[in-house]
């Protein structure tokens, strides 16, 4: 699927652990496969779960709408869901084997009424930073994901191939940012040469390599250790152990990930979230819990690896800083920020 799928940019992915057509998985302790395969094993699942639900036609209904949930109100002890359009069912897998027949006296009107609601909400879209009318300018992308990705922000770089210089700047330095590295790198020769990145973020900190060491499975814990577990009574002093054993980590040459990847193998959170009471769980799930979040994000490490390659290359350039203002000027778009002064972008 790799292969035939030249798009998904895995060439480095298939050179690293596919030999003479074998894939070289038993000996290997982890290994990190990129999210698209991951959709492949969901899409099996899914496939299997739909066989079943047609032998055993009474077990259970599934409806699928494709549509925009509005509004939600809750009448006595069930949900009003008001929906943009008119219901029309659809199915996802059209398959001669296990066919979901669609159902033409489906539900008039714009309404749907249930028992029981699970909101999915998805990727949440950027706020919004003070700006004129920028976001009429047909080269600023305000929601990355939702306005087609990476594919998207190809198409716009391409459009403006007869300019001799091209800038591009990111507000952000994380997964944004990451995804597009491997096929921004992969280019145009010619087009990449006129390409200056501008990443612009008040901190620093990237996502960091999902990659293990060759001596991970020897690293043995000094500080996240029973005798300090046992004492644990304040949320912050997880997130405090945490940080003193990756230093410690670090300084014994080890990796990051490989200090990480030993905390969730030996259920290390677990048995510090245990020791708390309820009113420090509240504490840890409100506050600590997304600090320690963004201590421990970890990406496919291709996607690094081109980030560091387009550095060095002096593509792209990272700033430490806020953007506070957009502006759109003729055919540009001026990005004020708070240290740097006012950027130009295309």
């Amino acid at each position: 699927y790799f292969k035939k799928n030249k798009n998904l940019n895995l060439q480095n992915w298939l050179d690293k652990n596919v030999k003479k057509n074998k894939y070289l998985i038993s000996n290997l302790k982890e290994l990190y496969l990129p999210r698209s395969a991951y959709s492949i094993f969901l899409e099996d699942k899914f496939s299997q779960s739909l066989k079943i639900l047609t032998r055993k036609k009474e077990f259970i209904k599934v409806d699928f709408y494709e549509n925009e949930l509005m509004e939600i109100s809750k009448i006595n002890n069930s949900y009003k869901c008001v929906l943009k359009n008119k219901l029309i069912k659809k199915y996802l897998i059209k398959n001669k084997n296990y066919l979901i027949k669609k159902n033409y006296n489906c539900l008039k009107g714009k309404n749907l009424f249930c028992d029981y609601l699970i909101l999915g909400v998805g990727i949440l879209p950027p706020s919004y930073i003070k700006s004129n009318f920028v976001i009429r300018n047909k080269n600023y992308i305000h929601d990355f994901y939702t306005s087609g990705g990476t594919k998207n922000l190809i198409s716009k770089l391409k459009s403006l191939n007869k300019q001799n210089n091209i800038t591009l700047i990111f507000i952000g330095n994380k997964a944004g940012l990451l995804e597009t590295m491997q096929e921004i790198e992969n280019m145009n020769n010619k087009l990449l040469k006129k390409l200056k990145i501008i990443s612009i973020s008040p901190s620093n900190i990237s996502l960091q390599k999902a990659e293990l060491s060759k001596k991970y499975s020897k690293y043995k814990f000094k500080f996240l250790i029973s005798k300090n577990i046992s004492k644990i009574k304040k949320a912050l002093t997880i997130l405090s152990l945490i940080k003193r054993e990756f230093v410690y980590g670090q300084n014994k040459k080890f990796n990051k990930y490989d200090v990480w990847t030993q905390i969730l193998r030996q259920s290390i959170l677990e048995k510090c979230y245990k020791k708390l009471n309820s009113s420090q769980k509240k504490i840890y799930n409100n506050k600590i819990f997304s600090k320690l979040r963004n201590l421990t994000r970890y990406t496919f490490p291709e996607t690094v690896d081109a980030k560091i390659r387009l550095e060095k290359s002096k593509i792209l350039k990272n700033l430490n800083d806020k953007v506070v203002n957009l502006k759109k000027l003729q055919n540009k778009i001026e990005v004020k920020t708070l240290k740097s002064g006012s950027l130009k972008a295309d």
